[in-house]
């Protein structure tokens, strides 16, 4: 992000900077009293915005631009930010079924902005399943945070202070909305604050070191340059076998070049891996979990993912 130094770059740093550390094993057995009262695969019956909308009395009355943190009672948040997690997750999964579609029929260009907004649906549900959701209220967004710092506690510990999940919410805002970019900021230090005992590494560490100009390049010059256009598939259908195989380029950072012509495809299958076995341990944590877990694994199969049905499979056994 430019202008390092500007006063909206300092506010925007200490709103990431006050994210703290989590563990994903106390946070996984914290969810299991939210359980989303919503029917599964159903949107949320209240969002974080509506929520603020009629909370008058926990936002501050001025908001002026720059850093600002307060707090608010948690009343139905934890639920509110685990519903939206989940129906991020559904519509991550049906987009991403849609770049699929247009790969089986030879349009793969295409299929890179849909498969940049089902990366960034995956991570909004990354985001909310390890405590952070966004909102807006009158043109200004709100980070939610409802995880205790668990640095340096033990288990005991965050037991004993009433478990991962907070009793009084955190809101954090830089006075103006937020984009795209730091809403990927916001995904990327979540991961890196979260302590993930039996998640592989190697997929975190990609998401964490990208420049998150380069997650939104190859959608940005697809909407918005006029002679950008990956494969010859205007005219023609194509079939490049990368766009299905997805072939790594390295380890960790570099598993996926950015000059890759497949890269949005990359990012958003490696965020859904994530984002899926993230909800599959919570299935496995709760049995309130699984109709949630089996409305999603519904939509897994051939006629819907014809490309990656195995990959997403995968995640889900």
């Amino acid at each position: 992000m430019a202008g390092q130094n500007t006063p909206a770059q300092v506010a925007w740093n200490k709103l990431e900077d006050a994210t703290g550390q989590r563990n994903w094993e106390r946070l996984k057995e914290a969810w299991r009293d939210f359980v989303p009262s919503i029917r599964p695969g159903q949107p949320p019956t209240v969002s974080l915005s509506s929520y603020l909308e009629a909370s008058e009395v926990i936002i501050p009355a001025e908001i002026p631009k720059g850093y600002l943190q307060f707090t608010g009672p948690r009343e139905a948040v934890p639920e509110i930010v685990l519903s939206e997690a989940f129906y991020w997750l559904h519509k991550a999964i049906h987009v991403l079924g849609a770049a699929e579609s247009d790969i089986d029929r030879g349009r793969p260009t295409w299929s890179l902005s849909s498969a940049y907004q089902s990366g960034f649906f995956a991570g909004r549900a990354v985001l909310g399943m390890l405590g952070m959701t966004t909102g807006e209220r009158r043109k200004i967004s709100f980070a939610a945070d409802i995880c205790l710092n668990t640095q340096g506690m033990s288990a005991r510990k965050v037991a004993d202070l009433g478990g991962a999940i907070l009793q009084n919410i955190n809101y954090r805002t830089i006075g103006g909305l937020m984009d795209h970019y730091q809403v990927w900021r916001l995904v990327q230090k979540a991961l890196s604050m979260t302590t993930f005992p039996s998640l592989p590494g190697e997929l975190t560490t990609f998401i964490r070191q990208l420049d998150p100009a380069d997650i939104t390049r190859q959608r940005h010059k697809l909407h918005y340059v006029v002679d950008y256009w990956v494969e010859a598939d205007m005219h023609e259908f194509t079939f490049p076998e990368a766009f299905k195989t997805l072939p790594t380029t390295g380890r960790d950072r570099n598993m996926f070049s950015v000059d890759v012509p497949y890269f949005s495809l990359a990012v958003a299958t490696v965020l859904m891996q994530i984002a899926l076995r993230l909800f599959q341990d919570l299935s496995l944590a709760s049995n309130a979990f699984k109709p949630h877990y089996e409305a999603l694994v519904a939509c897994i199969n051939q006629t819907r993912h014809p490309v990656y049905t195995t990959l997403l499979m995968g995640c889900m056994v």
